[in-house]
């Protein structure tokens, strides 16, 4: 910003110099005056105006998740468990929605007796492979497991701009 300011200043200053603003007696003290006000109603003007901004980044989701992308849902599962961080999880699925494990996952919380059981399960998740998407459906295969081996594939379904678990 103040760079704006500067450079907008120096150029209507040199321009002032070069159009008789500068040395010299009579009529180039009032252009001086002039070129002056110039100035100042420049940099005030570079001041109140801001070059655009960029587009922001797609907000995380209420619980902090970037639901933009179906992998995205999933890492966000594997993240709580493997950060002990049960914040995101009722995100990760839409109310009402989802089989019942997809359910349980997202209704578990540190303290209930299923929280170790989950953070056991899903602290060594993995994407395997590319999600397959079909619209508004996807299918994404992943490890888990307490050795991290056990394969299963995660189907998610968008709804509006948001991936949600449904089941698997």
């Amino acid at each position: 910003m103040h760079h704006t300011v500067l450079s907008a200043s120096l150029v209507l200053a040199a321009l002032a110099i070069g159009c008789g603003g500068g040395e010299g007696a009579g009529p180039a003290s009032s252009s001086s005056a002039k070129a002056k006000t110039e100035t100042k109603s420049a940099t005030a003007t570079a001041t109140t105006s801001e070059a655009p901004k960029p587009a922001p980044a797609p907000a995380p989701a209420a619980g902090g998740v970037d639901q933009s992308k179906p992998e995205n849902v999933l890492t966000a599962l594997f993240d709580a468990a493997k950060n002990d961080d049960d914040s995101k999880l009722s995100s990760l699925c839409a109310e009402g929605k989802g089989d019942g494990d997809v359910k349980k996952i997202c209704a578990v919380k540190k303290g209930d007796k299923k929280w170790a059981e989950f953070v056991e399960a899903f602290k060594t998740g993995a994407i395997k492979g590319t999600p397959k998407v079909e619209g508004d459906k996807a299918s994404i295969d992943f490890t888990f497991g307490p050795d991290g081996k056990k394969s299963e594939t995660m189907n998610l379904w968008k709804s509006g701009d948001k991936w949600y678990l449904s089941g698997f």
